[in-house]
């Protein structure tokens, strides 16, 4: 299994057979839940309905989108502490 998935990422395959099998990322598996169950994932938001979009940068993105994103979040919990702090209610 590691060397097909080293293979399928040095020849670009790889994100090729991530959208054949939503199932193989988190991401993956709440669009599919969002679009053909039209519900959420893990008690997240759904991504069609997500405050803060969803799809955010992680540790591998450009710092600058990485910080934008932290200080819209914390704009987010500033105007309004209690929905972020208790989301279900």
């Amino acid at each position: 299994m590691d060397e097909t998935l080293l293979e399928k990422t040095l020849q670009g395959k790889l994100s090729e057979e991530g959208k054949e099998n939503v199932f193989m990322s988190e991401l993956g598996w709440a669009t599919y839940l969002d679009k053909e169950a039209k519900q959420s994932y893990a008690m997240n938001q759904r991504v069609s309905e997500a405050d803060d979009g969803y799809f955010t940068p992680d540790a591998f993105s450009n710092p600058l989108e990485v910080i934008g994103s932290v200080v819209e979040s914390w704009k987010r919990v500033a105007s309004d502490p209690l929905a972020a702090s208790f989301p279900s209610m």
